[in-house]
């Protein structure tokens, strides 16, 4: 079985420095818990994030097969700090195909609430094997629940298409309240 790795990037949520949410405490339960590794980079700009968005795709990091995005969202965007935005059709063209087999998780609120054809568009242009993300605004912590479940189930199967439907069968209640989807 390939080990599956964590290849994570995570905005800025407030404009205060002494914010201190963030998704790391929950790579490095991973870490420790499922043995999952990670690759973790907090990014404040668009070029932050379109830079190591193009470090995603070296072949040097090719077991880390959970590309793990926490950002503040809105339908079809993400974005960093300041409100700068980008698209998921601007991060598909980025990608240009080399996320094959991996799974995408878009942990910010609302940015899979977007049109029917947008997400199997960013799929099959970024030839990720699975799409993941919040349909509406989420609780912070509901959030980070989701994530922590995600993962940990995604690292169990060879075939992230499996993923789903366990999901859906171990927590219903869960999927609901975050208005998680796959696509």
């Amino acid at each position: 079985m390939t080990q599956k790795h964590i290849f994570c990037l995570e905005g800025e949520y407030e404009n205060s420095l002494d914010d201190r949410k963030s998704v790391l405490p929950l790579l490095e339960y991973l870490e420790a818990t499922q043995e999952l590794g990670y690759i973790y980079r907090r990014v404040a700009t668009r070029e932050e994030f379109l830079f190591y968005l193009e470090k995603s795709c070296l072949k040097r990091y090719q077991d880390y097969r959970l590309i793990y995005l926490a950002f503040h969202g809105e339908a079809n965007y993400i974005y960093t700090s300041n409100r700068q935005w980008l698209s998921l059709e601007e991060i598909a063209e980025t990608v240009n195909g080399r996320w094959k087999g991996k799974a995408v998780h878009f942990s910010s609120c609302d940015t899979l609430n977007t049109d029917a054809e947008a997400i199997p568009s960013f799929r099959k242009e970024t030839q990720a094997a699975l799409v993941s993300g919040y349909k509406e605004s989420i609780d912070f912590l509901d959030g980070a629940l989701m994530d922590l479940v995600f993962a940990t189930i995604s690292s169990e199967y060879e075939l992230f298409s499996y993923v789903p439907a366990r999901l859906e069968k171990e927590y219903p209640e869960l999927l609901s309240r975050t208005g998680l989807i796959f696509g």
